[in-house]
């Protein structure tokens, strides 16, 4: 054991945005990936990210929310990412969005439950339907997929809404809660052993939130 962790408690690591970079630009790499879907996009923050990191390749990305049209303007000067306005389930047509007042970054399918009880400061002051659709009837022909899910507790959905082309798929990217954040939430353990069962095995995870008494919610997560 390193002797600062039993001084200080504390270890020191690469930070977990540095973790996952280096792992998701490796497999864009090793597996040769030149198509992404990011579902969950918000204002594109993570796709332009990757493109800082080098990756030249299709960029696909979703984003139900009325952020769409701020959003959809950032795609419009490169030709290889495409911006759709859809939720990713396991079903065609319509559901409700509840739209989180963090600009849109805990917006969700699923109707929010104890992601009110820790003092975030979240709330959702709005909701009002948007389009759903499958993405095993989106990507028809494509290989070596990277997916990436920021969804916000309908992983798992949007994951049986993969599961036609399934085999097509090099990695998945997602967060994923330990506790129920939003009603009828698949919880990590649950998503982990979907993939395994899938071949998929855990490259990287990190923890992305804590509750006051250090309890981890919720990770980052590479298969």
């Amino acid at each position: 054991v390193p002797s600062h962790d039993t001084i200080t408690g504390y270890r020191l690591q690469p930070s977990a945005n540095l973790r996952l970079r280096h792992s998701r630009m490796k497999i864009l790499s090793d597996k040769k990936c030149d198509f992404v879907v990011d579902a969950g996009a918000n204002l594109g923050q993570w796709a332009l990210e990757l493109r800082k990191c080098g990756y030249k390749g299709e960029i696909l990305s979703y984003e139900p929310s009325n952020l769409f049209p701020k959003f959809h303007s950032k795609t419009q000067s490169d030709p290889l990412w495409e911006a759709k306005k859809y939720a990713l389930l396991d079903y065609q047509g319509s559901t409700t969005l509840y739209h989180s007042s963090n600009e849109g970054l805990s917006s969700s399918t699923s109707t929010p439950k104890r992601i009110l009880d820790h003092d975030l400061g979240i709330f959702f002051p709005q909701s009002y339907p948007v389009s759903v659709v499958r993405l095993d009837e989106e990507l028809v022909g494509k290989e070596n997929v990277y997916l990436k899910l920021d969804v916000q507790g309908s992983e798992m959905q949007a994951l049986r809404g993969a599961q036609g082309i399934i085999n097509n798929i090099a990695a998945i990217e997602f967060e994923s809660s330990l506790i129920h954040l939003y009603e009828k939430e698949s919880l990590h353990y649950d998503i982990s052993n979907w993939l395994i069962s899938y071949g998929f095995r855990p490259l990287q995870l990190v923890i992305t939130h804590w509750d006051k008494s250090l309890r981890t919610i919720s990770l980052d997560s590479i298969f």
